[in-house]
């Protein structure tokens, strides 16, 4: 992570809430704030400065950060980006910042798979996750 005066994000939507992180990068990309953590990582709403736009940056910790799940992570964000889905995130970048392994993708606005899950009874569209 490098520190950089951080963008001034003027895209669409509102910014996610979370701590103050608008010093910090992932490769070019500006970190603007957290959007969610789970047990294999954070996930930043970030900002791309090379093609001006918002991006979500999802990066590794812990033993997701290690041996073999590393590589496992790697190698699906590779499988991901061949792929071309309505259903599915763009994976535009899969790099390395001080030993932590990033994945940079498709940001999307809405509610968590949880919340979304919580709100919204199961119909036979949606199967049971």
């Amino acid at each position: 992570m490098q520190s950089s005066s951080g963008p001034s994000w003027s895209g669409s939507g509102p910014l996610p809430e979370g701590p103050a992180t608008d010093a910090v990068t992932f490769g070019r990309f500006q970190v603007l704030g957290e959007a969610g953590r789970g047990a294999m990582g954070v996930v930043y709403a970030a900002y791309d400065p090379q093609l001006d736009r918002r991006v979500a940056l999802k990066v590794l910790r812990g033993e997701a950060n290690r041996g073999e799940a590393r590589e496992r992570t790697r190698r699906e964000a590779v499988a991901l980006a061949q792929i071309s889905h309505p259903n599915v995130v763009h994976v535009y970048e899969v790099g390395q910042e001080r030993k932590r392994l990033f994945i940079a993708m498709e940001y999307v606005d809405g509610p968590t798979l949880k919340a979304w899950l919580r709100d919204r009874p199961p119909t036979p569209d949606v199967l049971e996750v």
